[in-house]
């Protein structure tokens, strides 16, 4: 098929390449790409921010991928979705039937369509052209799930622990849960919690989220049935705190390419003011750099560095490590230096 021959760039990385013996010599759960293109019902591909999917091998629909998985993603321009079977946490097989559930929400509206193939042992499986139908609104009196709790509870290692229990579920594919920062923040998508069905047992589910910063965070929980339907179930909300009086971001920009940005910011998260020091060392784990800031308020701090060691001199491309210390807490990330 012409789809098949075509070489994007999120395809090339799944690429397979074939062993002698055809298509049973590739390993099972080893990358698989599964690629569509989509169309809204004004027949435009869906903007990126209401667009989702949920995809799951029809024998064992509790293992949900969602557009946010790893190896998975959404390309606007040209309508195109991607997932890679092979992070399924059960194997996938050839000759599985793939279920993906397409949906774009936007101001209450749901549209909506399920496209279904088989995996192959093809380098990758084009899952066709689809185009979205609007979903009518759910009567109120329609329950899919019936929720007897939605908490959420800061825990010592500075998670955010997120746990629900239903007491029944009808047609449930999952949760998706949403999270938006201070009092007036926009809800994001979070992460998918695939799931039971239909059911007339308890469930308990649970998730844990590291908020970024030491801010009030409010979840969103929105149940998801098999037929597109969404239910806003609850929302709450917890102060965020940061373990140990400090965190640690990763630095901005990664990779730091110090003859075009010339400065990357290492950014610090305290409780209280203080001084903070920042130790890069190079692969072999020898300290070419420290840094010094002292904070005069709590709160996000900014820390530059120009990729020079303490000579001045640039130092070489490659992969370094950093390390900030605050109140003899330490936190270590890493970062890449290009020429």
């Amino acid at each position: 098929m012409k789809h098949r021959q075509r070489r994007l760039p999120w395809i090339i990385g799944f690429a397979i390449l074939a062993l002698p013996g055809g298509s049973q010599s590739y390993a099972q759960n080893s990358p698989h790409a599964v690629w569509g293109k989509v169309l809204n019902s004004a027949k435009q591909p869906p903007k990126s921010e209401f667009f989702q999917f949920y995809a799951y091998i029809k024998s064992r629909p509790t293992e949900v991928l969602t557009h946010k998985s790893f190896g998975s993603g959404y390309y606007e321009p040209e309508g195109t979705w991607w997932l890679n079977a092979g992070n399924f946490t059960t194997e996938w097989q050839i000759g599985d039937t793939l279920v993906v559930e397409l949906l774009s929400i936007q101001a209450g509206q749901v549209e909506r369509k399920t496209v279904v193939s088989m995996l192959t042992g093809a380098g990758n499986d084009f899952f066709g052209n689809a185009i979205l139908e609007r979903v009518p609104s759910q009567p109120d009196h329609l329950t899919p799930v019936e929720l007897v709790s939605f908490r959420a509870a800061m825990s010592a290692d500075g998670r955010v622990r997120l746990s629900w229990q239903t007491a029944s579920e009808t047609n449930n594919l999952g949760f998706r849960i949403e999270r938006a920062a201070g009092e007036n923040g926009e809800f994001d998508f979070l992460a998918f919690v695939a799931g039971h069905g239909t059911t007339t047992k308890e469930n308990r589910y649970e998730y844990l989220d590291r908020p970024q910063e030491p801010v009030l965070y409010r979840y969103r929980l929105i149940q998801v049935d098999h037929d597109g339907g969404l239910q806003v179930l609850g929302t709450v909300q917890v102060q965020a705190t940061l373990p140990g009086g400090f965190q640690l971001r990763q630095s901005y920009p990664n990779p730091f390419d110090v003859r075009k940005t010339r400065q990357t910011q290492f950014q610090v998260y305290l409780n209280q003011p203080g001084r903070v020091q920042i130790h890069i060392y190079d692969i072999r784990g020898r300290l070419v750099r420290s840094l010094q800031h002292t904070a005069t308020a709590p709160g996000r701090q900014h820390i530059s560095w120009d990729g020079r060691n303490a000579s001045g001199n640039l130092l070489p491309a490659g992969m370094y490590f950093y390390e900030a210390v605050f109140q003899q807490q330490r936190q270590k990330k890493s970062l890449i230096i290009l020429h």
